[in-house]
């Protein structure tokens, strides 16, 4: 505002193309009035700046993952709610991203999302199982531990046993120190230090865990997802707005469409598919930006299946079994779990457990599925073309 303070001839040199203006402006040896009202206008419209400057857009940012996502076997609907959420909110959702099943990319990932958002949701990777690793991972990124929350044990203790009362069907309960099942079962309770815990709906014992004050951690599930996001959203809105006086009032509609190939075939129910991964050679000094120092690999994928066909095989009873085989094929396969759809008269236990093997080798895939048929009793091979990926649930 320097400007301001010059004097009438450097005033009227500034506007003297601006005819309407100096009219108005009348700059003559009694101007000085003109000049400080022209003064409190400036400051006027900086001060509007800097109000709107504070009062920014809430952004909100999503993390999803999970292999089976990656690999095109699971659809992802978590981030479609998210987003028809957020605008409905009138709140800008920035970004999505899909991370595999490994801790540095999780940890990595969240920590960049928090940073650069007021909100971060993270779906998926908190079950009974070794590749659920979400919570882990998040540890790893704050430099937090982990430890069992009793609320929550306490919760998982009173719906299950609700759930076995209800189905005439027993189920693995939590024990930190029990069985190797029970164990597996209290991984779900095995929460980041130092974090916060939110119970928003009353018949579900899944809470939502905050780290870091603006990530959180919410389950995977579909239909667990979306009644937790539901209920809970508007108090996360409402966190991040008081703690960085931020305006969310603005809706606005970008329709886009996209597409994408792939080739794939089933064979003998085991699944392939061809995926391109490019490779850099940086030895030139070269970058990613292509051209003699891009090399492009085709790497060939088999993924097979099995089913378990006795309710009783849920995830937790698996989790030991699965760790071990897993233990042997380390870098080269990986295996994975997956509650499959809930039986049509509402029964709320599930059918079957689904477990997934993916590799690049299909003699080595078809060797670790037949272990695995050989492991768990009242199981099945199953064709990737009768299973559809898509896991509707019952309340927990």
């Amino acid at each position: 505002m320097s400007f301001i303070r010059t004097s009438n001839k450097h005033i009227t040199r500034l506007y003297q193309n601006h005819h309407s203006l100096t009219h108005s402006l009348r700059l003559t040896k009694h101007s000085s009035r003109n000049i400080l009202a022209t003064t409190a206008t400036v400051r006027n419209i900086f001060s509007q700046q800097q109000q709107q400057q504070q009062q920014r857009d809430l952004t909100i940012s999503a993390c999803i993952i999970g292999d089976e996502i990656l690999s095109g076997r699971i659809l992802d609907i978590n981030s479609n709610h998210i987003a028809k959420k957020c605008f409905e909110r009138g709140v800008e959702l920035s970004r999505v991203e899909i991370v595999r099943d490994i801790e540095q990319e999780i940890a990595d990932t969240v920590k960049r999302l928090s940073k650069t958002s007021d909100i971060v949701i993270t779906t998926g990777g908190i079950g009974p199982t070794h590749d659920d690793i979400t919570y882990q991972s998040i540890a790893h990124a704050y430099n937090l531990g982990l430890v069992h929350n009793l609320p929550t044990l306490e919760r998982m203790v009173a719906k299950m046993t609700k759930v076995m009362n209800r189905s005439n069907v027993k189920a693995i309960l939590p024990d930190p120190h029990g069985t190797p099942e029970q164990v597996a079962c209290a991984r779900m309770a095995l929460l980041p230090e130092d974090s916060q815990i939110h119970y928003p709906c009353d018949e579900l014992w899944v809470p939502i865990v905050t780290v870091n004050k603006n990530v959180h951690i919410f389950p995977g599930v579909p239909r667990i997802f979306q009644q937790l996001f539901s209920a809970d959203f508007g108090r996360l809105l409402q966190i991040a707005s008081a703690k960085n006086k931020i305006s969310s009032t603005t809706t606005a509609a970008i329709s886009g469409s996209s597409s994408s190939s792939s080739s794939s075939s089933v064979v003998d129910g085991i699944k392939d598919g061809r995926m391109s991964s490019i490779e850099f050679d940086d030895s030139a000094g070269g970058g990613g930006g292509g051209g003699s120092d891009t090399v492009v690999v085709e790497k060939k994928f088999y993924r097979a299946l099995v089913r378990t066909t006795r309710p009783e095989h849920r995830e937790s009873l698996l989790a030991p079994i699965l760790s071990r085989i897993q233990k042997k094929y380390i870098g080269k396969l990986k295996i994975g779990s997956y509650p499959t759809s809930w039986a049509p008269d509402n029964n709320t236990m599930p059918n079957s457990v689904i477990v997934s093997v993916v590799g690049n080798s299909r003699e080595l895939v078809e060797v670790c599925q037949q272990e695995i048929l050989d492991s768990i009793t009242d199981s099945e091979p199953v064709n990737e073309e009768d299973d559809p990926g898509v896991i509707p649930m019952p309340p927990i």
